[in-house]
């Protein structure tokens, strides 16, 4: 047995041992980071796209004449009845008058799921002529801040809206002179101003095509 005192490694100094590994490559990191500024930059563009559209929601509008009743179950008793005369105002600031025929008035909600099944049934008729001598007029109503397609003009924009468009106040004064019970509202009006037909919710294009008709006076 060896009576030599072993050797203490001096202060300060470490033991030697496994190589340290690596660091992680600078080229990932710099094309994440990269890729993070895109990412970030193209969110700031899109909420500053959307930002841009300042047009109101809503505007002062006037309905004229006796309300109709709410649609329901049964035989329609707004049939037969003049249709309220709205002035109101599209959402770029243009007088808009409703009420006179022959006119489909569709009163949708941007937020409606079923208003946007419906809307683009609406734009390929009239894209197709089925609209010839048949005034389209969109009535946005029930607008709610922060819910999805807000405002209700870039929905309309984004879907290619042919028609004219009024807006509705914040107590809904349009739709309730007209009656609506759900969205979207379609109602048929004629040549005198009559309400000739009215549906709510989705309706496919063939029932469309009927209340057109029947606006027509066929």
């Amino acid at each position: 047995m060896s009576n030599r005192t072993k050797r203490r490694p001096a202060p300060g100094k470490a033991r030697s041992g496994p190589a340290t590994k690596p660091g992680l490559p600078v080229l990932p990191l710099a094309l994440g980071a990269l890729l993070l500024v895109v990412v970030v930059g193209i969110g700031i563009a899109v909420a500053s796209e959307e930002d841009e559209d300042d047009r109101p929601a809503w505007g002062p509008v006037e309905a004229q004449g006796t309300a109709l009743p709410t649609l329901g179950d049964g035989p329609d008793g707004a049939v037969g009845q003049p249709a309220p005369r709205l002035v109101g105002m599209s959402p770029d600031g243009d007088a808009v008058t409703v009420g006179d025929g022959p006119a489909l008035i569709a009163f949708v909600a941007h937020w409606c799921p079923h208003c946007q099944v419906e809307v683009p049934i609406l734009v390929d008729m009239f894209e197709d002529g089925a609209f010839e001598d048949v005034r389209l007029v969109a009535v946005a109503t029930d607008s709610q801040r922060g819910a999805k397609n807000f405002p209700p003009a870039r929905w309309l924009d984004g879907e290619d809206w042919p028609g004219d468009v009024v807006l509705d106040d914040e107590q809904q004064t349009a739709a309730r002179a007209y009656g609506i019970s759900g969205y979207p509202f379609l109602v048929a009006v004629d040549a005198d101003g009559t309400v000739v037909a009215r549906t709510s919710g989705e309706v496919p294009r063939e029932a469309v095509e009927q209340m057109l008709a029947t606006a027509r006076g066929q």
